[in-house]
């Protein structure tokens, strides 16, 4: 074969390429609609082809290679598509060849040979120039090789009868092993087909055949894509290919009838080799699995059902299956732990049991599996909040209609607050015991009767502390759990049908009734609070969350979890008086602080005052160091006097007569910059702003925000003329506004005193001002529901960013 490798003959200039900020599930769309932009492409820029693998490219730097065999490997070890990006799952190599690299097909071949890839990107430098295809190498090899010499015939010689009798026999012995094989081939139970090298069917028996709805002499001649569904096409693709590689695969993917029908089947391909390895096409062995596949979809709608009953529970929910190996928490579990469900199955669950417990704990657990029987243990817990919390835990073993032992389903409650009252203690292990007891009858009757998911559901919601309950479509109930018949004092006879509505409060009635109509009509969930009548003849309030039940896809009805909250609603009341007593504390003390400050600055005014006269009539009585006394007082006084009117200006805040109004932020700014234009244009500055919103605000306050903002850009402006800018944007409920400088910044080690009140960064010779400013713009800002922080970078500038409400 030649041995020279050309760009023109093997390199592919126009790869298609993507950039990495895509999802898995956006390259795999493009992939198999075949509109993945090709590199440098003049035309259209895409195929419409199925591609088999992408470039990615960011800022035209190589970032790796995404192939169909990634697909595959993503899709078995279960990936979210939609939310992984792409960067996380690329196949990068160590080195990627430079052309220079690859002038030869032994060279080629040695690339790929280290890379272990199907595709190769080559390289000019670090400019991606194109890329190189294994198969297509394989081919222009095979493509290249001369056809074997033909050799003359030459006459038989007398001394070659046995020679050619010998090869007679061997001939007919080689027809007879064709002919057993394709007896033992139409025979097999299982589909068996032989393809040639161009992906044709040479040989099919009738199982295969059968399964397609094809005849064998149909089948053969036709291509095997003929039988692919084909958005599975890209998955066969790939496969294909590493059997290539491997010799042998097996996947699962659908098939479609010669009349259109899909099916699930698995199968298996070897590749058929000579004995010099060259490639003569493939065997396929195919199994009709549609039944299996049903099945698991039965399995994972009754798992769908169950945790979304679980996960409606208050309580603690687990699962575990035969090998005592936890396989689920539900949503209140890991709201407790505060951790996900894959570290809880991963790290284990047995992690968060107080150290003192955990032998006993784990040592009754595995003694009731081994005897499968129910089981209760109390022990303390780890919370996400770092507390040993503690919790009875009850399990039931599960059994499915055939006798088998699948496992165990628990639930747990905590009894923290049981266990810091002994005499409550004791009567609530009483009830609960009593409680277990009468779940435990109940699952072992419903094990026998009722398939694995509907014993789960009615074992579990009998064990849980909350009122469940089951309407149909026609919103009559048709099951209550125990805890709800021994919360009401009455029979699940007396509840079925419209008998479970008799207990709610007569002023709850109609609500209640109304909105579960309203959420039945629109197939929504539902959370609302009611007062229902224990069996004590007391109205207690009940937080009931009702969700829909869908049964092959029909709405079959409602199911409802309903929490006694009594004790929290008494609470509520007590929270809100609280917070009444807090706000007239806070009231008071601002008062306080402003008929103090008050106060003080007349004393002040005096002392100024008095002072400049005893300076003024006695001039000629006073020494240089008199009058520098008398400095010293009438600055202290005039700095004494300016902090009063600060924290005047503080209390104040909040406490305006003014009502609030729509207030025109960009006349604010514009008033402002105004009255420091002076200022403005002696320090040869500017301010911009952008288009500002109109916001409900005290005029005042509105003022003294932007006032102190603006004023400390202007006076922290450094040795460079001061710029100002301010912009708004807006963010959901509220508006964002920031206001930037280019000035001085703020030193790391004062960010944390920024806001606090008498704060300063700088000597009061350096920068003049009593440092309460930014604290009176903080209140401002949170007064009316927002918050203010700051950026900065000490030399550069700092700009202030608060949001405030707008208006709707």
């Amino acid at each position: 074969m030649p041995s020279t490798l050309t760009i023109e003959h093997m390199l592919d200039c126009h790869p298609p390429v993507v950039s990495p900020e895509v999802t898995l599930l956006e390259v795999v769309q493009m992939m198999q609609a075949g509109t993945v932009p090709q590199w440098h492409q003049p035309q259209s820029g895409a195929v419409n082809n199925p591609q088999s693998y992408v470039v990615v490219l960011e800022q035209d730097q190589i970032k790796g290679l995404f192939t169909n065999q990634d697909i595959m490997r993503l899709v078995a070890e279960q990936y979210d598509f939609a939310s992984t990006p792409l960067t996380e799952v690329l196949t990068t190599a160590k080195h990627y060849p430079q052309i220079s690299e690859v002038r030869t097909w032994e060279q080629a071949m040695g690339c790929f040979q280290v890379g272990g890839l199907s595709y190769l990107p080559v390289l000019k430098g670090r400019q991606l120039v194109g890329t190189l295809s294994l198969e297509k190498l394989r081919t222009w090899k095979l493509t290249s090789i001369s056809p074997p010499s033909i050799v003359a015939a030459q006459p038989i010689e007398a001394a070659s009868i046995d020679d050619v009798k010998h090869k007679l026999a061997e001939m007919t012995q080689h027809q007879s092993q064709q002919q057993r094989f394709y007896t033992a081939l139409q025979s097999a139970m299982e589909g068996i087909s032989q393809l040639d090298p161009q992906g044709c069917f040479v040989e099919v028996n009738h199982t295969y055949a059968q399964h397609f709805g094809y005849s064998p002499e149909e089948l053969v001649g036709l291509p095997w894509q003929t039988t692919v569904f084909v958005s599975d096409l890209p998955i066969l693709e790939s496969a294909y290919n590493i059997m290539l590689d491997t010799g042998k695969i097996t996947l699962e993917t659908r098939g479609i009838t010669k009349q259109g029908a899909i099916f699930y089947q698995q199968l298996t391909m070897v590749a058929n080799r000579d004995e010099q390895g060259e490639f003569l096409g493939h065997f396929c062995f195919m199994q009709n699995i549609s039944a299996r596949k049903l099945a698991e979809v039965k399995r994972i709608e009754s798992e769908q059902r169950f945790q979304a009953m679980a996960d409606c529970s208050s309580a603690l929910i687990w699962v575990a299956d035969e090998h005592n190996r936890r396989t689920y928490f539900n949503a209140e579990w890991l709201k407790f732990t505060g951790r996900t469900l894959k570290q809880e199955i991963q790290k284990g669950w047995a992690t968060g049991i107080h150290p003192a417990d955990i032998h006993d704990c784990l040592t009754t657990l595995t003694l009731a599996f081994e005897e499968r029987r129910s089981l209760q243990l109390e022990y303390r817990y780890l919370n996400h909040a770092g507390d040993y919390r503690w919790l009875i835990d009850s399990g039931q073993p599960r059994f499915l209609p055939n006798g088998k032992f699948v496992g165990y389903v628990g639930s747990c409650i905590d009894i923290t607050p049981f266990k810091k009252v002994a005499d409550s203690l004791e009567q609530a292990n009483y009830q609960l015991q009593e409680n277990i007891n009468q779940n435990i009858d109940a699952l072992v009757g419903a094990n026998a009767q009722l398939e694995e998911s509907e014993s789960r559901f009615r074992s579990l919601a009998d064990s849980l502390p909350a009122l469940i309950w089951v309407c149909d479509t026609n919103q009559r109930c048709t099951y209550v759990n125990q805890t709800w018949q021994t919360f009401t004092g009455r029979s699940l006879e007396q509840e079925i049908n419209w008998g479970w509505l008799d207990t709610i409060h007569p002023d709850d009635h109609a609500s209640f009734v109304s909105q579960l109509k309203t959420s039945f009509v629109e197939e929504t969930s539902l959370q609302l609070e009611y007062r229902r009548c224990d069996r004590n003849g007391t109205y207690r309030w009940i937080l009931n969350t009702v969700i829909p039940r869908y049964i092959d896809n029909q709405f079959a009805g409602m199911i409802g979890c309903g929490l006694d909250i009594t004790e929290s609603k008494q609470s509520q009341v007590d929270l809100e008086q609280a917070v009444l007593e807090l706000k007239r504390s806070n009231r008071d003390l601002e008062e306080f602080a402003y008929v103090a400050s008050h106060d003080l600055r007349e004393p002040l005014r005096k002392i100024r005052s008095f002072s400049e006269l005893l300076l003024e009539d006695y001039a000629d009585q006073i020494d240089d160091n008199g009058r520098r006394y008398f400095d010293y007082i009438i600055d202290g006084a005039k700095r004494m006097d300016a902090l009063v009117q600060s924290v005047l200006q503080y209390s104040r805040v909040g406490r305006q007569q003014q009502s609030p109004e729509p207030i025109d932020l960009n006349t604010i700014v514009q008033q402002i910059a105004s009255d420091y234009s002076l200022q403005i244009e002696q320090k040869k500055g500017w301010i911009v702003y952008d288009e500002l919103p109109t916001l409900i605000l005290g005029k005042v306050e509105s003022v003294q925000l932007f006032q102190n903002l603006i004023g400390n850009a202007l006076k922290f402006h450094g040795d460079q003329p001061p710029h100002i800018t301010v912009k708004a944007q807006r963010q959901g409920s509220h508006w964002q506004i920031s206001v930037s400088d280019t000035g001085i910044g703020i030193a790391p080690e004062f960010c944390d005193r920024v806001f606090t009140m008498f704060a300063r960064q700088h000597q009061r010779d350096q920068y003049p001002g009593t440092g309460i400013g930014l604290s009176i713009c903080r209140k401002i800002v949170e007064s009316y529901g927002g918050q203010i922080h700051f950026e900065t970078e000490v030399g550069k500038g700092t700009t202030f960013i608060f949001t405030l409400p707008a208006i709707d």
